[in-house]
């Protein structure tokens, strides 16, 4: 088992590494130079929503690739978001829900969650509490939840990213 922070994704979303393939990911070091301060996108909510797009859907590719470079048809991915992005790109009071992801090549996985109602892929129904979410742009089987709210908790609108 392995936490793994997908930092990419959290506030200020500067500019997102460029991607390169695992095998020469080695101890990090071919990203050296690809650093962006934050006063590129913070105080402009314009370019902070852009910014956040491109970092989840960064981090969503990045997580999702990965898979495919390990030969083993027993691996689970659990990726859960931790909380809702900064004010402004989520707007005031987001609430709770979150994105729940589950990864894996094993069909038993699959067929043991299916009865939990979760959406195939890393697109979410489009609801009035839901704007959608990036799609995952692997060969990987996926089943994706938001997570629900706490009873008595009120419903807030959600608020859809593009960029």
């Amino acid at each position: 088992m392995a936490e793994v922070d997908l930092v990419s994704s959290h506030h200020p979303w500067t500019p997102v590494p460029q991607t390169v393939p695992w095998d020469e990911v080695g101890d990090g070091s071919v990203f050296a130079g690809q650093d962006t301060t934050v006063h590129d996108v913070l105080g402009d909510a314009t370019s902070a929503r852009q910014a956040y797009a491109r970092s989840v859907a960064y981090s969503l590719r990045t997580v999702g690739s990965w898979p495919a470079t390990v030969p083993d048809d027993d691996l689970v991915l659990l990726v859960l978001g931790d909380h809702q992005p900064h004010h402004l790109v989520s707007g005031p009071d987001p609430g709770r829900d979150v994105p729940v992801s589950i990864v894996t090549r094993d069909p038993a996985v699959l067929a043991a969650v299916a009865p939990w109602g979760w959406t195939p892929g890393c697109a979410l129904p489009r609801t009035p509490r839901r704007g959608g979410w990036m799609p995952c742009a692997t060969g990987c089987s996926t089943r994706s939840l938001a997570v629900r709210r706490r009873p008595g908790e009120p419903q807030r609108p959600s608020r859809r990213v593009t960029g």
